[in-house]
């Protein structure tokens, strides 16, 4: 997924990885990104999300909970988030988690990766 600016210019890439292995020793499902952002090195980051917000996406989604559909959730979620913050000029750290919390306090970012996951 890749955020223009308003210039057309490419301002951030973003580009998934994949899901995290062995994650549940953490309890989270998370997605490997690789993150460009004009003016900064390349970098690595990871998406972290809880099962119940996973449980709770894909509840919304009116899709079945499993472990491949919880790693697109986390992979939209993580997509959505990313842009979110640059599109706002904060910081983008090398682990984001998303909670509950936050999409309580962000509603956008739920619809976000609801339109992406319904994109795929």
């Amino acid at each position: 997924m890749i955020a223009e600016s308003s210039n057309d210019a490419i301002d951030l890439e973003l580009t998934y990885q994949g899901p995290g292995y062995a994650t549940e020793i953490w309890g989270v499902i998370q997605a490997n990104f690789m993150l460009a952002i004009r003016g900064e090195s390349l970098r690595e980051m990871a998406v972290n999300v809880g099962p119940p917000v996973a449980a709770f996406v894909a509840a919304q989604a009116g899709r079945e909970d499993t472990p491949a559909f919880r790693d697109e959730i986390a992979r939209a979620l993580g997509q959505c988030r990313v842009n979110q913050l640059h599109a706002r000029g904060h910081q983008i750290d090398s682990v984001e988690t998303i909670s509950m919390d936050l999409l309580n306090r962000e509603p956008e970012l739920l619809a976000c990766a609801l339109a992406e996951l319904n994109r795929v």
